[in-house]
């Protein structure tokens, strides 16, 4: 059906010399086809970094909540659509996307010399509800809801070391593991993925 989405969000951010948090919420309403959308977003970013140890820790954690649809057979649209969504919500493999999810990603950062830096993170994801499916990074269906209720769909191991060379380049080496959960195994193919990169950026 045709669909009209508007969005409304608002930002909270605060950056110390310690402590980092921001909060960020979106509601969006409209139309599609016959029936009207409610959907809504929440996130929190949040760390704090000791900038007088070595190498400089930010220990960190990021949890969002993205709505899905409540109920199939009524007439209103519950799921988040993220519209120009970044592939990387789901880890480096961009394998889920900001629609029905809900995820917790503790993170470290240890800045190992200036130009030098080593991330690592674990992202755990369920789905908002289980009468809907899973996204992908693009905003298609990737599994339907219909056929389990579980609610955990994987765990997301990931570890990247980032140089900076000079101004103008920078090399970037990343592993990440994904554990496929109980949903993706109850709606195969649930295999676990592995996925490693090496990516040279050269900004003029």
């Amino acid at each position: 059906g045709e669909e009209q989405r508007h969005i409304i969000g608002s930002r909270l951010w605060l950056q110390g010399p310690v402590a980092d948090f921001e909060l960020d919420g979106m509601y969006q309403w409209g139309n599609f086809g016959p029936g009207r959308i409610s959907a809504w977003a929440v996130v929190v970013n949040a760390g704090v970094t000791r900038h007088a140890w070595r190498p400089a820790p930010r220990i960190g954690a990021r949890v969002a909540a993205m709505s899905g649809d409540r109920d199939p057979a009524d007439s209103t649209l519950g799921t988040f659509s993220p519209l120009f969504a970044d592939p990387t919500y789901g880890g480096s493999t961009a394998r889920l996307g900001p629609s029905n999810s809900v995820s917790v990603v503790p993170n470290l950062r240890l800045q190992l010399s200036p130009m030098v830096s080593l991330n690592a993170e674990w992202g755990l994801y369920w789905r908002q509800s289980v009468h809907d499916g899973v996204y992908s990074a693009l905003g298609g269906v990737m599994r339907t809801g219909r056929f389990s209720v579980a609610r955990f769909v994987g765990s997301q191991p990931a570890l990247w070391l980032d140089w900076q060379i000079n101004r103008h380049a920078t090399v970037t080496f990343c592993y990440t593991h994904f554990f496929a959960g109980r949903f993706l195994k109850e709606t195969p193919p649930g295999d676990d993925i592995d996925f490693v990169y090496l990516q040279l950026r050269y900004r003029f």
